[in-house]
C-alpha cells in the first residue's frame, strides 16, 4: 500500500502496487485542504468530558433494538477507513459515549485568505437518545474561528432528523466571518447532567476555493471530458484526455450530491447512481483546484 499526504493536498492511496528496488511511483497529489484522516495530520482535542471524548480510528459501531448509536465504518471514497468518533470502545449503545461534560476537536491552520469564495464541506454524525424518562437536551456544534473571532456554522439538536447516518454538509466562510490566513474548523459536542446516549463522527472534511454549486466553472488548462452513454440508466463513463486523477461528484439540479464522490484513476471514472430519471450535473474537480461541469441525462 502507498499512501502520500500532506497539510494542504488531497491524501493519494494507491491499490496494492508491486514495486521493487528499481521502482519508480510517480504520486499526484491534488492541492487543497483536505482530511480523511488515513493519517494523523495533529487534530487536537479538548474538553472535560469522563467519557467519549473524540479519538481518530477505524470506527466500531454500537445499536439499540437495531437502531444504530455510534457509527461502524467511515464514509466510502476515501483512503482506508478512518474517522473521528466520540469514543470507540464498542460494547453497548451507553458505552464509551459522550458522559460527564463536552468534547472538541480542533482543524489544524488553513488558509483561505487567497480563495475567491472559500467553503468548508464535511460529513457529520450525530446520535442522541434514550431519555430515561427526560427530554433529550444535547447538540452538536459546527464552529470556524479567523484566529479572532469564533463564529457557529451549524447545530444539530435531537430534533434532527437525520441522526445515526452519515450526512454530508457544506458551509460558505464568509456568511459566518471574515476568511483569513489562519482558519480553523472545530465540531464540539456534551452530555452534561441528565445522562443521554450521545455519539459523534466527522470525516471526509474539505476546503474548497469556490461554491460546490457554482454553475460553470471551468479548469484552469484544457482537457477535454467525454461522458457517455448519455442519456443512460444511471450508469456512465467518465473519461478524459490530459488529466489522470481527480474526483467526480454528481449532483440533482438544486446542487445537492445524490451520490459519494468518484475518484478518477488514469483519466477514467465510472459512475453508478440510483436509476431515477431526470437530468443531473457531473462535476470533475481538477487537481489545480479548477472544475468542470457537465449536464447527464437518466431515462
Amino acid at each position: 500500500h502507498i499512501t502520500a499526504s500532506e497539510w494542504g493536498y488531497h491524501t493519494t492511496c494507491l491499490p496494492v502496487t508491486p514495486i521493487n528496488e528499481n521502482s519508480n511511483v510517480n504520486i499526484v497529489m491534488p492541492p487543497g485542504y483536505a482530511d480523511d484522516f488515513a493519517v494523523d495530520f495533529g487534530w487536537t482535542e479538548d474538553g472535560n468530558a469522563s467519557t467519549g471524548r473524540w479519538v481518530r480510528g477505524a470506527p466500531i459501531g454500537t445499536s439499540d433494538q437495531g437502531i444504530p448509536c455510534a457509527p461502524d465504518a467511515d464514509v466510502d471514497g476515501d483512503c482506508y477507513d478512518q474517522a473521528y468518533v466520540t469514543g470507540n470502545g464498542g460494547g453497548g449503545a451507553g458505552d464509551d459515549d459522550v458522559d460527564g461534560g463536552y468534547t472538541r476537536i480542533t482543524s489544524p491552520v488553513f488558509d483561505v485568505s487567497g480563495m475567491p469564495d472559500p467553503w468548508v464541506r464535511y460529513y457529520r454524525w450525530w446520535f442522541n437518545g434514550d431519555g430515561n424518562g427526560q427530554p433529550l437536551d444535547d447538540s452538536l456544534h459546527v464552529e470556524l474561528t479567523n484566529g479572532t473571532d469564533t463564529a457557529e456554522i451549524a447545530t444539530f439538536t435531537p430534533n434532527d432528523p437525520s441522526m445515526h447516518v452519515w450526512v454530508l454538509d457544506q458551509s460558505r466562510i464568509a456568511d459566518a466571518l471574515t476568511p483569513t490566513a489562519t482558519m480553523r474548523f472545530m465540531v464540539r459536542t456534551a452530555d452534561d447532567s441528565t445522562g443521554h446516549w450521545v455519539e459523534a463522527g466527522l470525516d471526509r472534511f474539505e476546503v474548497l476555493a469556490h461554491s460546490p454549486f457554482l454553475a460553470e466553472p471551468t479548469l484552469s488548462h484544457d482537457v477535454g471530458i467525454e461522458l457517455f452513454p448519455d442519456p443512460s440508466d444511471g450508469r456512465f463513463t467518465l473519461r478524459t484526455e490530459g488529466m489522470m486523477n481527480g474526483r467526480v461528484n454528481l449532483l440533482d439540479m438544486e446542487g445537492r450530491a445524490v451520490m459519494d464522490p468518484v475518484r478518477m484513476v488514469h483519466g477514467v471514472a465510472e459512475i453508478v447512481m440510483e436509476p431515477v430519471p431526470g437530468i443531473y450535473i457531473v462535476r470533475l474537480e481538477g487537481a489545480d483546484g479548477g472544475v468542470r461541469t457537465l449536464r447527464a441525462v437518466v431515462r
